[in-house]
């Protein structure tokens, strides 16, 4: 059983999920479809600030080519509210990633920047490593935009936030004047993934210990995964502290150790030990997908049976077949051959399959439902049991188990 499962349950899995994200691929597409379409409704009633909402949220379905799509629309909807900045990106990214040229939009964009340039500043904003969500200002919806990226703002300070998975939040000023820098480059740190733990106290005949673990004399500092600790003082002389650390990325969490104190943390319910329910929960779910597959393969096989017998019936009914008087008779024999041989090619091949994967599969959910009802052997002092033995009956044979815990 455990062979079948590390033979064929991978693949099912990976079967299942390319599936799954097709179908989700294609339902994001759609969303955006139904969102573009609202929102163009919204632009023809003059619902400005309405469709560019819809559109906005478009994006976050969009595929590439749907994309290119929404920046024009945003840029033709934020020039009729006059505002010229975001209009003038939007129009411009639609440029670059359009695979054909729109001389209406060019003209629009040349126009939108000769009127910026009166009052703003073209700024070119990138962040190392490059690829980073900028939000300008923070908590805008508006203004979320990947580096590098070219803007046009006025004189002034504007707050900036930068992220990336793997990195820090960070927090930058771009401060604009009027022909001045507009060059801004930021370096992101990568986000912490350890925290610091400092105890201080007296050291002699000190002994620190971490989950049980002996660390060293005091003063005691480490940087450790985010996590909490049991931590012990203990002294040559029989005293000792206890306390309980929580470590968190980033930061450092500081614990002064008083001799001839002992703090004790809230008490916490100890959870009781078990093996591993890992392989009984894969077995488990993996006889439940078996299971369904072969469901799928008896629906095939029935519908098959349905529709080739249809086809084969009505065959031989062109030939006569409602005329037969005797089964021996041509016309019978060859109808009966003809469908024999369709099940065997058409049908038997999937209910076959099927019932395979019932048994497979149902051996699987049973045998994973049963490791999981079973206690580790030594639970609470006790060991348990599972007994399977033949049982008997007049005319019938089986299997009988009993569970011992």
């Amino acid at each position: 059983m455990r062979y079948l499962l590390e033979r064929f349950l991978p693949l099912v899995i990976v079967l299942v999920a390319l599936t799954v994200s097709h179908r989700v691929f294609a339902e994001d597409k759609d969303k955006a479809s139904q969102l573009n379409q609202q929102a163009i409704k919204s632009y023809k009633a003059k619902a400005y600030l309405k469709a560019i909402d819809l559109w906005l949220q478009a994006t976050d379905f969009a595929d590439d080519e749907q994309l290119i799509k929404l920046h024009k629309n945003l840029g033709l909807a934020l020039k009729k509210l006059e505002r010229p900045a975001e209009a003038w990106y939007h129009l411009t990214t639609y440029m670059q990633r359009s695979p054909v040229t729109d001389g209406s939009v060019a003209k629009q964009v040349q126009q939108l920047e000769k009127d910026l340039k009166k009052i703003h500043t073209k700024v070119n904003v990138s962040s190392q490593p490059a690829g980073a969500l900028a939000i300008l200002p923070p908590g805008d919806r508006m203004h979320k935009l990947r580096t590098p990226f070219t803007w046009w703002l006025p004189p002034g300070e504007f707050n900036v936030e930068f992220h990336k998975e793997g990195y820090a939040v960070t927090k930058e000023v771009l401060r604009v004047e009027y022909g001045g820098r507009d060059q801004f480059d930021f370096a992101l740190k990568r986000a912490a993934t350890t925290g610091t733990l400092k105890l201080t106290g007296n050291p002699d005949g000190s002994s620190v210990r971490l989950n049980g673990k002996a660390q060293g004399p005091l003063p005691y500092h480490a940087d450790l995964k985010p996590a909490s600790y049991d931590v012990a003082v203990y002294y040559i002389d029989g005293r000792v502290w206890k306390g309980r650390a929580t470590v968190t990325a980033g930061q450092t969490t500081e614990m002064a150790v008083q001799v001839g104190t002992v703090l004790t943390p809230p008490p916490v319910a100890k959870k009781k030990k078990s093996g591993s329910d890992g392989w009984k929960w894969a077995t488990l779910g993996g006889g439940a997908v078996l299971m369904g597959v072969g469901v799928v393969l008896h629906a095939t096989g029935i519908s098959n049976n349905n529709t080739r017998y249809d086809e084969v019936k009505d065959k031989w009914l062109a030939k006569g077949l409602d005329q037969v008087t005797s089964t021996s008779d041509e016309a019978y024999l060859g109808y009966v051959s003809e469908f024999d041989s369709v099940f065997e090619e058409d049908v038997k091949p999937f209910l076959t399959g099927a019932y395979v994967l019932y048994g497979i599969g149902g051996a699987a959910v049973l045998t994973g439902a049963i490791a999981l009802m079973l206690p580790p052997a030594g639970h609470d002092g006790e060991t348990s049991q599972f007994h399977l033995t033949p049982a008997l009956a007049p005319g019938q044979a089986g299997l009988d188990f009993r569970i011992t815990f």
